[in-house]
């Protein structure tokens, strides 16, 4: 089951961006990747609540690393390359879902990379909220109801093994 995850808009995102937002999720496509040509201030704010839940998608060679340290890191901290994202703009992103399919796929695309098996870590809102990440809805996959979701400003949270 997914959660829907409450998206607040900022007042001061240009209203044409909305726009264009809305008619390609109304039209079943996704944006384009908006974050990266417009800049920070695009990302939507996603409001986590303390019972809420998210997945972690990874290979079992880096869960072993996760478990033994009892914290995922952001690429820029833990210095392991990314399998989602672009560009360097999205090294300081914790990525998690609170849909589990998503996270299986992460985990599979991860483990072929790492020639390892498939791996998945349990997020719970409260580790989210007490690492003081803000969250924000990923333009890589920028679905309604926002089930990708960026971690930004705590460089790692706890997670359960």
């Amino acid at each position: 089951m997914v959660n829907n995850m409450k998206v607040k808009i900022d007042q001061n995102i240009p209203k044409e961006l909305l726009l264009y937002i809305a008619e390609n999720i109304l039209n079943g496509t996704r944006p384009g990747l908006i974050a990266t040509e417009i800049g920070e201030e695009v990302y939507f704010p996603i409001t986590i609540e303390y019972n809420d839940i998210f997945y972690h998608g990874t290979s079992a060679l880096l869960g072993e690393v996760i478990k033994e340290f009892g914290f995922l890191c952001t690429p820029m901290i833990s210095g392991i390359p990314m399998t989602h994202g672009i560009s360097e703009i999205f090294l300081d992103f914790i990525y998690v879902t609170n849909d589990i399919n998503l996270a299986k796929s992460w985990a599979k695309d991860r483990a072929i990379i790492d020639n390892s098996t498939p791996a998945m870590f349990t997020i719970k809102g409260r580790d989210i909220i007490e690492a003081g990440c803000g969250a924000f809805v990923d333009p890589l996959y920028f679905t309604c109801p926002a089930s990708s979701i960026l971690l930004k400003n705590c460089n790692c949270i706890k997670v359960g093994k």
